[in-house]
């Protein structure tokens, strides 16, 4: 089975109980993820059959929909565990930053990056979904979070940015962050670069003024 290069996360399933019954579920649903999209790559989401997922997986449709409640729910796994990866990756990316603008460039290559290394058919997919549901990552729960808030919290603590609290000034830059990552998934280097000037623009205004950073 080709590699779709998803990176599979532990965290994302309950811990082993050391139960066969347990491993074979976990096993199960990979085998089901894998195959599900390579059927989405193939054919999209819209022309994927579950009867054709299931006979790659070597399993029956009722083991489908006990792991899965719909073809969209594939998707749904694949955008969280890609945030998820993609966050913990950015973390040390941010932290080795000295400012904002610094810091807000490496959030924008840093996305774009991870969107590169997957396929383009399933960027596609992921951001039809993504629309379609009008659904946004639960940012705060994400270390990567907490760290921007933390560099927006020292500058508030010196006086600036005093009207907008750090939280809400990291939510922002993480929507538009994801604005342009589901807007570009087949122009990722317009969408960098968009991303890039919209987030120094934010940071310019928060800071009074309009130069343009070096």
């Amino acid at each position: 089975m080709a590699s779709l290069g998803l990176d599979y996360d532990p965290g994302s399933y309950p811990r082993l109980d050391g139960s066969s019954r347990e491993r074979k579920r976990r096993e199960t649903h990979e085998r089901l993820y894998a195959s599900a999209l390579e059927e989405i790559q193939r054919v999209g989401l819209e022309g994927a059959r579950v009867e054709h997922i299931c006979n790659r997986a070597g399993v029956t449709r009722p083991t489908f929909y006990a792991h899965f409640q719909s073809k969209e729910g594939v998707l749904e796994e694949l955008q969280l565990r890609l945030f998820g990866a993609m966050l913990e990756r950015m973390e040390r990316r941010v932290e080795a930053t000295s400012s904002l603008f610094e810091l807000t460039d490496a959030l924008a290559c840093g996305v774009f990056e991870e969107a590169a290394a997957q396929p383009e058919s399933l960027r596609r997919e992921v951001s039809s979904f993504a629309a379609r549901h009008q659904s946004q990552p639960e940012w705060a729960g994400y270390p990567l979070f907490q760290t921007v808030e933390r560099r927006f919290a020292q500058v508030h603590r010196q006086g600036g940015f005093a009207h907008h609290s750090p939280t809400e000034l990291t939510h922002w830059v993480m929507v538009v962050l994801n604005g342009f990552y589901l807007s570009y998934p087949d122009r990722l280097e317009e969408g960098l670069r968009g991303a890039r000037a919209a987030l120094r623009m934010f940071i310019c205004g928060l800071m009074g003024t309009a130069s343009r950073p070096t």
